[in-house]
């Protein structure tokens, strides 16, 4: 039964969902038929590995099975088991051209089959565990740029580029400042880009410099003044006041909330802003003014306001 489901979500998905009262009696036998070879497949690959099969005409049955259903860990783990079987012995040229194969099925995975599959993600890190070597390094660096270019918020590439990143670096042939240069480029592409701001403070976490950290400042007041209304920026902005002396982070962000409120008095963010800076400054009126504000003006989330309210009258009494 879950086979049949699963299948009818894989044949599904993307496209509109026909009542099944609708399928006439050949498409009915069409989707019997990939229910019966998919479940056939599924046994194949189990069967071999139990019987300890570990070849490369067993690799080439779990990519009819893993291109169907990449979510299938134990499949991932039995191709791991004939890797390393494959890669014993072997000399560097062979472990590159076995690699490369590899990574070359990992690729098409992602990119037509599945851009977020936790599974394949996972794997593609193990395979260049085995053969890190500049030139796979750089490949997959240029994997991710191109991965980045198609969807900027996908958080599994941005995550595996900050990995390869590390191994670059501990090679000498990767910096912070490359890295921040290409995260500079990607948000300047486009503000709202939380993926971007998250990498850029994952990059800048152990910053103690805090010119560094005022510049960031000029950063962000870019996006901020382009759209006051888009939370990307706010939460960088309010993660850099963190990492600011208080009286620092309170002037930083003051300037610009009262310039986009001085234009729109009833803007969301720069009014929460404000009222989070009041407290870090030990402002208790300003504070409640505008949690008071966001009450009248934001009622959905009028609950968290009188909560941070009540709480800022209890802090600062």
């Amino acid at each position: 039964i879950f086979f049949r489901h699963f299948l009818e979500f894989i044949i599904m998905h993307d496209r509109k969902k026909v009542p099944k009262e609708t399928l006439d009696a050949a498409q009915k036998q069409q989707l019997q038929n990939k229910i019966a070879a998919y479940q056939s497949l599924v046994a194949q690959c189990f069967e071999l590995r139990k019987s300890q099969t570990k070849t490369k005409d067993a690799l080439a049955l779990l990519d009819k099975l893993q291109f169907i259903n990449p979510e299938m860990y134990s499949c991932w783990n039995y191709r791991k088991e004939i890797l390393k079987a494959l890669l014993e012995g072997v000399d560097d040229q062979g472990k590159t051209a076995l690699i490369g194969s590899e990574l070359a099925f990992n690729t098409k995975v992602i990119t037509e089959r599945d851009p977020k599959s936790y599974c394949t993600w996972y794997h593609r890190k193990w395979l260049v565990q085995q053969h890190p070597t500049a030139e796979i390094l750089e490949n997959e660096m240029k994997l991710c740029a191109k991965g980045l270019n198609l969807d900027e918020r996908n958080f599994h590439c941005w995550g595996y580029r900050r990995w390869i990143a590390g191994l670059q670096t501990g090679q000498g042939t990767w910096s912070e400042d490359k890295e921040m240069a290409y995260n500079q480029q990607k948000i300047e592409q486009n503000f709202s880009n939380y993926s971007a701001w998250h990498n850029r403070a994952l990059i800048l976490e152990h910053c103690t410099d805090v010119e560094a950290l005022k510049e960031e400042f000029e950063l962000v007041s870019q996006a901020l003044y382009t759209d006051s209304q888009d939370q990307s920026g706010w939460i960088y902005a309010k993660w850099l006041a963190q990492k600011l002396p208080p009286a620092e982070a309170v002037l930083q962000q003051q300037e610009i909330c009262d310039d986009l409120l001085a234009d729109d008095p009833n803007a969301k963010w720069p009014m929460y802003a404000r009222a989070h800076t009041a407290e870090m400054d030990n402002d208790g009126a300003t504070a409640t003014r505008y949690w008071e504000a966001l009450v009248e003006h934001d009622p959905r989330h009028s609950q968290y306001y009188l909560w941070r309210q009540e709480r800022t009258q209890g802090i600062l009494k």
